[in-house]
């Protein structure tokens, strides 16, 4: 069973929001307000428990791509274009964003050779729209898209939940060479496993589908592969920062376990605690002692983007728990009992795992690094305080999972 995550692409969660209460009657109340997801040292995933902060929806805005009135069609103009506002991140026509739809010449047809001009008019627009935006936004690695028109809606996915990053802030130039290459690998570890995870929550969303889960799991489950496209390019870019060079993950497909014997519900429920419950939770907590201790600008701006995120990640996880319950009764329990050593053991391999080689020095410390027996410290306290509590506030027995993970597993190494 693969966690999507290497070595130096761990899951860590603190499940802010693994809080669940039983009503006097018996009957589960949750404040399931999402364990707070976010990545260690090396890419791993934290959670900590101080609640669900508040994230970012895709723009939280509407956009539309045409207002057009209904009725007769108007004249084709000289040039055989018409141009429709588009709709900035408030809502609001914005007179710099115009997109050039399809042309039609002076029968009402299409006119290819107009079509054509006006996409590549639209995507160089969107080009120095999105390079040159006073709302923060810089591409991330642009080397790494196809130079196609596809690129301007791109940058209007990536900007919508973007954070600013001080990329020339970064200091680097201060490490020794053989820092630089620990930090150089640590980084395309990370690119790796959010490359990865993107078809973790791919494969994620057709479980989810299968089982007709709420459309609001599925619409977040997708967004959050969207996601870590956006988190493979702040590492990627993280790693040429250190090494000089611009070089992509490593390709990748997930590999969820998948049993055809079991009902949809309880197969989308097993990867979703998983891939959510499990390792996003962990994911937060070791992301969030990571930064505490990044003093690097561009470093802790980073794993800060990559954290905000990861929070709502975790929170699909637990709000589906909670509704899978909800539906499933005593079946979902089990079902959920029975993958719960499963879900927990597959993170701890991940935490386990041998790290790239290279010293960790108080100087990669200060650019996003942790020891490998400070993981795993900070994964038994997960367990202890945040997953082992929430599952049993949803009534979910949890067999031998704090002996497994106690002191004598944190300290083995």
């Amino acid at each position: 069973m693969r966690l999507d995550r290497d070595p130096d692409g761990k899951y860590e969660h603190a499940a802010d929001s693994a809080r669940a209460a039983r009503a006097d009657g018996g009957s589960h109340e949750h404040a399931v307000d999402g364990p707070r997801a976010t990545r260690d040292d090396d890419g791993n995933h934290e959670h900590n428990a101080d609640g669900a902060h508040a994230t970012r929806d895709d723009d939280g805005n509407h956009e539309h791509a045409a207002d057009s009135e209904p009725g007769a069609r108007e004249p084709a103009t000289e040039d055989s274009k018409r141009v429709v506002a588009a709709r900035d991140d408030d809502g609001n026509h914005d007179a710099d964003s115009k997109r050039v739809v399809a042309a039609r010449d002076d029968d009402g047809n299409h006119d290819a050779d107009s079509e054509h001009d006006a996409r590549e008019s639209a995507s160089e627009d969107g080009k120095r729209e999105f390079a040159t935006g006073d709302d923060g936004y810089e591409p991330t690695s642009p080397w790494w898209l196809s130079g196609t028109p596809l690129e301007a809606e791109h940058h209007r996915l990536m900007r919508r939940r973007a954070t600013p990053i001080p990329w020339h802030a970064t200091t680097a130039g201060e490490l020794t060479q053989a820092e630089r290459k620990r930090l150089a690998g640590t980084w395309m570890r990370r690119s790796e496993a959010e490359y990865l995870a993107v078809s973790t929550f791919s494969v994620l969303a057709i479980d989810l589908v299968a089982a007709m889960a709420p459309a609001d799991v599925i619409s977040l489950c997708l967004r959050a592969g969207i996601d870590e496209v956006r988190h493979a390019e702040l590492c990627v870019r993280m790693a040429q920062i250190y090494s000089g060079e611009q070089n992509l993950p490593v390709p990748g497909m997930s590999s969820l376990p998948d049993d055809p014997a079991r009902p949809k519900l309880h197969q989308a429920l097993a990867n979703t605690m998983l891939v959510s419950c499990v390792s996003e939770t962990y994911a937060t907590t070791v992301l969030s002692a990571t930064r505490d201790l990044t003093t690097d600008p561009t470093a802790q701006a980073v794993l800060t983007a990559i954290y905000s995120d990861e929070v709502m990640h975790a929170r699909l996880g637990w709000s589906y728990l909670r509704h899978a319950i909800e539906v499933g009764g005593q079946g979902v329990i089990d079902a959920a009992a029975e993958m719960l050593p499963r879900a927990l053991r597959g993170v701890a391999n991940v935490v386990e795992r041998e790290r790239p080689v290279g010293e960790v020095t108080e100087a990669v410390r200060a650019h996003g690094l942790m020891t490998p027996a400070e993981e795993r410290v900070i994964y038994s306290t997960c367990v202890r305080e945040v997953l082992v509590p929430g599952f049993q506030a949803l009534g979910i027995p949890v067999g031998s999972a704090l002996e497994d993970y106690g002191d004598a597993w944190a300290h083995a190494a």
